[in-house]
């Protein structure tokens, strides 16, 4: 990560790749179960961007169905395990996750262009690391750093796209006075707000937009 630094310092381009297995090198308190041999960080460093051609070459691919790695009742226990730490307070809020499997074979360029054409989403990546190939897509932006002047857009609650305009605008609505979805947003917000504040000029950090609802082509 220092070399990588020293090349953004000295003005050229980095792409980098971190993985939520690397927490403990920031939080020894971060407990993590690394797992293959995907790295930890992986850094590439460029002279000046390239231009992609307007339309890349087309390339055929194929999909299998998605398969959870966790069965029925592993998630329902965890679930339950989720809401009865909630429920004494030993935590407020848990992102659960678990790992999906299916099997891929053919372009995965064409199928990242899919992707992104399908999901519209402003923040994409296509890091090619040799024996993995990571296909990013997200609309929410983490942190973009121009100058000493630091921005982040942080998203928490989501609704279905409606059938017709009438329905979109319900769901909308539904969104925005929903106090789960309010409650969320509000945290992680306060939660940006002071990991920012640990770093910025005392009085500086500012929330220009509050539980802004935004609309996706996709559900």
């Amino acid at each position: 990560m220092r070399l990588a630094e020293a090349a953004a310092l000295a003005g050229r381009w980095v792409a980098m790749l971190l993985s939520y297995e690397a927490a403990a090198a920031f939080d020894a308190a971060m407990k993590t179960h690394p797992h293959g041999d995907l790295p930890l960080a992986w850094a590439a460093v460029f002279d000046a961007p390239a231009a992609l051609p307007e339309a890349a070459p087309p390339g055929a691919y194929e999909v299998s169905a998605w398969q959870p790695q966790v069965s029925q009742a592993e998630y329902v226990s965890a679930i339950t395990k989720i809401h009865e730490h909630i429920a004494d307070g030993d935590t407020y809020q848990v992102n659960y996750t678990f790992p999906l499997k299916s099997r891929f074979h053919g372009n995965a360029w064409s199928w990242h262009g899919d992707l992104k054409n399908a999901q519209r989403a402003s923040y994409c990546a296509y890091l090619d690391l040799g024996r993995y190939l990571i296909l990013s897509l997200s609309p929410e932006l983490f942190f973009e750093r121009q100058g000493d002047h630091l921005t982040t857009r942080p998203m928490k609650g989501t609704r279905s796209r409606g059938r017709w305009l009438e329905e979109d605008d319900r769901q909308a609505a539904r969104l925005h006075s929903s106090a789960k979805d309010r409650a969320e947003n509000l945290m992680i917000v306060d939660l940006l707000r002071n990991d920012l504040g640990k770093i910025s000029v005392t009085g500086s950090v500012r929330v220009p937009q509050l539980f802004a609802v935004e609309r996706y082509p996709t559900e």
